[in-house]
């Protein structure tokens, strides 16, 4: 090929320089990537977060509870077919009309104006849901109760 041992060489250790280089470059991005603070980066970019951050004292609550609230908020706009951004305006003009906590319409006693607002009708499975969770004694009759019942029927037919 026209070339010797030696220039050979020298091209497979700058080869090798240049290999060592770029991982020497990627793994310090690497790291520089672990270091940054992705909470603060998905509360900046996140269109639900700057509506609720409107809300007074929304500001001083902690990651796990607005992790709470941002997921009631995209379960309810998936059960309603709606945007979550349209619901987060509702729940914040629902908390500054009754001066109340926007918990208390997206995970609280009153869930049912934030419902009524967005034109949203409970279905069966949602009404026994909240009646569950409201009597624990229908827990029970659920799961206890109520298979007995099924099994007892089934045994006769």
């Amino acid at each position: 090929m026209g070339t010797t041992s030696s220039e050979i060489i020298k091209a497979e250790h700058f080869d090798m320089a240049v290999r060592r280089v770029s991982i020497s470059n990627a793994i310090l991005s690497i790291k520089n990537v672990a270091r940054l603070n992705w909470i603060d980066i998905f509360e900046s970019i996140n269109c639900v977060e700057k509506i609720l951050s409107t809300n007074f004292g929304y500001e001083k609550l902690d990651y796990n509870t607005k992790e709470i609230y941002r997921n009631a908020i995209k379960n309810i706009a998936k059960k309603a077919n709606v945007s979550e951004i349209y619901v987060a305006n509702q729940v914040i003009s629902l908390a500054s009309e009754y001066n109340d906590n926007i918990g208390e319409f997206l995970i609280g006693d009153k869930q049912g104006e934030l419902f009524k607002s967005i034109d949203y009708k409970k279905t069966a499975k949602d009404k026994l849901k909240g009646f569950i969770k409201k009597y624990k004694f229908a827990e029970y009759i659920f799961l206890i109760y109520f298979p007995t019942v099924l099994m007892r029927t089934s045994n006769f037919s």
